[in-house]
């Protein structure tokens, strides 16, 4: 569409109206973003592959968020499980960010 969604209210009826309790976000950069930047992460799952790609969108597009000014978001690593092929899946629990990412 032409607008945006507000994501804390999105979220607030799903709670609320429907009960979703856990609620799994498979976006791009810029969905993860605004979802880290909105505190509506406790938990990120990444699955890493034995593969290097060159280009592509990166996990969290957020414009002059990460240039070199200190505004991350840090995890805590919670577990990790080594899969067939190499490939790794990791879960972590979100620190929160120390200060705004804007």
């Amino acid at each position: 569409g032409r607008g945006k969604v507000d994501l804390e209210r999105a979220v607030e009826v799903l709670r609320e109206r429907l009960g979703v309790r856990v609620l799994m976000v498979e976006g791009g950069g810029g969905l993860n973003c605004a979802m880290l930047e909105k505190g509506l992460v406790d938990e990120v799952r990444a699955t890493i592959a034995p593969y290097i790609f060159g280009g592509g969108v990166g996990l969290a597009e957020c414009p002059g968020v990460f240039d070199g000014r200190d505004r991350r978001v840090e995890l805590a690593l919670q577990h990790t499980r080594i899969l067939c092929g190499g490939w790794i899946h990791a879960t972590y629990t979100v620190l929160r960010p120390r200060k705004p990412l804007y």
